[in-house]
């Protein structure tokens, strides 16, 4: 089994719908985990998990698009082994209602990746950003959230399509696919994954509306979300800001002071009466996340830049500050040799 990873966690059910659609039959073994823990509908398991059995399926299945292909095949077996989130939301009286309790629960389904929702009378968009460094299940999660944003309103009104689809991605794959599911032509290379829908579908009621059964299950999940702990402290926010936006470029003091609202100045004195800097948090954040990237697959140069340093020997000075080591000497004490990989990330020569 890995170590323990700091990565927040996420449901750990649909791992395994990965792994049947592509024909992965180790996906356990292959991404260190106790197949029991796949098989619990409540389980969870660090989002890095997912993410990885998520990119060998892709892999496996030799699918270029595939969140688009796994998009279509959920919504062919949505009904069977659903955890308590998506039985609520199936049994929500319409998507909008839908749509506000993945929202409203996040925070106990899945706390590390980003959603949001802006409506107007005419259009409901919802927005979506992936927790972490790019890496390629970011391309296949953004076009199997659109998808299934495309395609579950059609099930209430089959002449739906989105106003917009917007992808932070470049185009990949089957073009024409994606075009012909999303019912749209999306626009590339956006800042993150965006659905605009007709603001009227989002009130259509759903098929399987189910008022007894939403009642229980929003009862349960609120007092789910209740029972976790509530921090709303601007070291929490701030250290949730770094956490998702550490590897992207022009991050900076600005950028968190931007995310919550407030100026630079504030920032640093509102984070000091709470016994912390952001300079801290970023330490904290980087220090965590490069225990987690250091898989002896990638370079210390990559794991550099995906922490925001600007050169590589930044890194290692900070790494050795922190563990009294080099980045490759550890990586010789966690991780077994790789038949690809050299420990230091660097692939063979051949």
């Amino acid at each position: 089994m890995r170590p323990r990873s700091s990565a927040p966690p996420c449901f750990a059910h649909e791992i395994l719908h990965f792994a049947q659609f592509a024909g992965v039959d180790d996906v356990a073994a292959a991404i260190g985990v106790d197949r029991a823990v796949l098989e619990d509908q409540e389980a969870t398991l660090p989002i890095t998990c997912y993410y990885d059995a998520l990119e060998l399926a892709a892999e496996r299945s030799g699918q270029p698009n595939f969140g688009i292909h796994f998009a279509l095949h959920w919504l062919k077996i949505a009904q069977d082994g659903l955890a308590s989130m998506q039985f609520l939301i199936r049994s929500s009286p319409n998507l909008r209602v839908a749509c506000d309790r993945i929202l409203r629960y996040q925070r106990f389904w899945n706390p590390g990746e980003w959603y949001e929702a802006t409506a107007d009378a005419e259009t409901y968009s919802a927005r979506y950003r992936p927790w972490g460094p790019a890496r390629p299940a970011h391309v296949h999660q953004a076009e199997k959230t659109a998808a299934l944003m495309a395609l579950v309103p059609r099930g209430v009104d089959r002449a739906s399509r989105p106003v917009s689809i917007k992808l932070p991605h470049a185009p990949t794959g089957d073009a024409e696919l994606v075009r012909r599911v999303l019912g749209v032509e999306p626009t590339y290379g956006a800042a993150w994954t965006e659905v605009t829908l007709p603001a009227a579908v989002m009130d259509h009621p759903l098929p399987h509306a189910n008022p007894q059964l939403f009642g229980f299950l929003d009862r349960y999940m609120a007092e789910q979300t209740a029972r976790l702990p509530a921090d709303e402290s601007y070291a929490a926010r701030a250290t949730s800001i770094v956490q998702r936006l550490l590897h992207e470029p022009g991050f900076g003091q600005e950028v968190v002071a931007h995310e919550l609202g407030c100026g630079v100045r504030t920032l640093a004195r509102r984070l000091a009466d709470e016994g912390t800097s952001l300079r801290e948090i970023v330490e904290t954040v980087r220090r965590a996340r490069a225990e987690d990237l250091l898989d002896g697959i990638r370079s210390v140069g990559e794991v550099a830049f995906l922490l925001g340093y600007s050169e590589p020997a930044a890194f290692q000075h900070a790494f050795r500050r922190w563990h009294g080591t080099s980045p490759r000497a550890w990586i010789e004490t966690r991780v077994p040799p790789s038949p690809h990989a050299t420990a230091g990330g660097e692939q063979p020569s051949a």
